[in-house]
């Protein structure tokens, strides 16, 4: 079930409709068989979609694709591990994968799908250096969420050289399981060097030692 700011980050399109049956010559592996659906928010994805995933993605279970499949009835579907274009009765049983699209504006950061948050323990020693990452496994993007009131900002001044701490005040987080105030540092262009939870939402005000 999607949040509220989830549904706003969402950018509904147009499905494409028209394609004859797979092997026809008016078949469109991005089409769908019958009309045109406009604003869709959420869909399956086309066979030409579908061969543009690396295996890591979309391979490992048996789903529907919206494109159609080689006779009246039929719809192409992904067989675990390849494309049946072909497809099969859309009277049978089988899952759904559904795609979306979302505005770049509302994604506040991207990191790996697996490991991308990585963080030491709770503390001075959660730094942790980001990985390099192909996107080979995904992507996990995070989004702001606009019901909390989170703020931050730093409570001593001056240069902060490798070895020596800053203090960073903070209010508004949210208390509970799984509930942290994390951090990233930045390098000089701006890319995501290290990541880590902070501490867990009890005290308001912590010393965050840094690293060289």
């Amino acid at each position: 079930m999607l949040t509220d700011d989830e549904k706003s980050a969402v950018v509904k399109r147009k499905l494409e409709g028209g394609s004859g049956n797979q092997g026809r010559a008016d078949y469109n592996k991005n089409m769908i068989s019958g009309e045109e659906v406009i604003d869709a928010g959420m869909w399956p994805l086309s066979v030409g979609e579908a061969e543009l995933l690396v295996d890591a993605i979309r391979n490992g279970t048996k789903y529907w694709l919206r494109s159609p499949g080689n006779s009246n009835g039929n719809a192409a579907i992904f067989n675990v591990t390849y494309i049946d274009s072909s497809g099969e009765s859309v009277t049978e049983n089988i899952s759904v994968r559904p795609a979306f699209n979302l505005k770049l504006s509302s994604i506040k950061l991207t990191s790996a799908a697996e490991g991308g948050k990585a963080s030491g323990d709770v503390g001075a020693g959660a730094l942790t250096k980001v990985g390099s990452y192909d996107g080979s496994k995904g992507w996990e993007l995070t989004l702001l969420d606009g019901s909390r009131n989170f703020s931050a900002q730093r409570t001593d001044s001056g240069y902060v050289t490798a070895g020596s701490d800053i203090s960073i005040s903070y209010s508004g987080a949210t208390v509970g399981n799984n509930e942290y105030v994390s951090a990233i540092l930045l390098n000089s262009s701006g890319m995501r060097f290290c990541i880590m939870a902070v501490l867990q939402t009890r005290a308001q005000v912590r010393t965050v030692a840094t690293q060289s």
